[in-house]
């Protein structure tokens, strides 16, 4: 499946991506009871947001390796996951990631969704506005998208399985973690024909630099 998704010019894909980074970026375990935190802390529950949002959201940079720029990349990704495929994420880099200046490591995003037999995704993310199509994160770059997985593939057995499982004990609901602990017995005991195995990859690039070349070798191979 190759799909070219396009923001459009009213800024709605803004306000939406902007609403959905600071809720990940802010998002709590439990939810506070507003009288019993207003009691211990003095603070009202829209301090505590504005407070968590200071504390939790990173200040915009410069460059290609600005977090900021990295986590949009990410928020775009699992938009159109979960609208284009109703993927489902237990853990999410931005936001259960360590800390807070600094993109997370591995792979972006690992989602399952609810098909028979069950759906393993990995996805990995890009932002580039190299004029070059592809730009060199698509196939040429040791960490571009082509080699990173290769990578997942060629250790789905065992680094990749190990990250499955991981990623369950993030999930925020028993239906997703029973689901992600599925899928992680299922590569533990090498079921492959029990399970399907999406490797997505997801590029945000300038409207100008856009071209078809951008899929690269993916489109073929």
């Amino acid at each position: 499946s190759y799909e070219v998704h396009s923001l459009g010019a009213d800024g709605g894909w803004f306000a939406s991506s902007r609403q959905t980074y600071l809720r990940l970026r802010t998002q709590c375990n439990l939810s506070p009871e507003p009288d019993e935190f207003a009691s211990a802390t003095g603070f009202a529950m829209d301090e505590l947001s504005e407070r968590l949002t200071r504390a939790t959201v990173p200040v915009r940079g410069a460059g290609n390796f600005d977090v900021v720029r990295s986590d949009f990349g990410e928020v775009l990704s699992y938009l159109v996951l979960e609208d284009s495929y109703n993927t489902e994420f237990a853990y999410q880099s931005v936001r259960d990631r360590e800390l807070i200046p600094f993109a997370g490591r591995g792979i972006d995003a690992v989602g399952v969704e609810r098909t028979e037999p069950p759906t393993l995704v990995l996805c990995e993310t890009k932002v580039s506005d190299d004029n070059r199509s592809p730009p060199g994160v698509v196939d040429t770059s040791n960490d571009g998208l082509r080699a990173q997985h290769l990578g997942h593939l060629s250790d789905l057995l065992t680094a990749t399985t190990d990250k499955v499982w991981n990623c369950a004990r993030f999930a925020r609901d028993g239906a997703t973690q029973t689901l992600f602990f599925r899928v992680g017995a299922l590569l533990q005991d090498g079921m492959l024909d029990e399970l399907r195995i999406v490797s997505a990859c997801f590029l945000v690039r300038p409207t100008d630099r856009y071209s078809e070349a951008d899929f690269g070798s993916f489109l073929d191979d």
